[in-house]
């Protein structure tokens, strides 16, 4: 597992097993990219060959608190199965939340504004 974060704009770039033994270097680069003033921040999903439910936990709470802030999240390049766990998950019910650049036909859902 490894996480680099690259400047202008903010990208989260995960690799290798994201699960609960890599949540603390995987919070402290989502945390880096949250304390940045870019309007979107970007996390590619790419390299991923395994994701639990901590690094989605995860993805959904930065996606919560970046649109409370009036941000984005933009979710790259991640697979079938990715984006259809991320679905599962909630993550595409959130408003700001953004899927580009993925191998899928899978239709995203979002959340109608309250």
């Amino acid at each position: 597992m490894s996480v680099t974060v690259l400047q202008q704009p903010p990208i989260a770039v995960f690799r290798g097993e994201e699960d609960v033994s890599s949540a603390g270097p995987r919070r402290e680069a989502l945390r880096r990219c949250l304390r940045t003033e870019s309007p979107l921040i970007s996390v590619d999903l790419g390299d991923i060959t395994f994701l639990d439910s901590s690094a989605v936990g995860d993805l959904i709470h930065m996606a919560e608190a970046l649109e409370k802030k009036g941000r984005a999240l933009e979710i790259r390049r991640c697979s079938r199965d990715t984006l259809r766990l991320l679905q599962l998950a909630g993550l595409g019910m959130i408003g700001s939340v953004h899927f580009t650049e993925h191998s899928a036909t899978v239709r995203v859902l979002k959340r109608k504004p309250a």
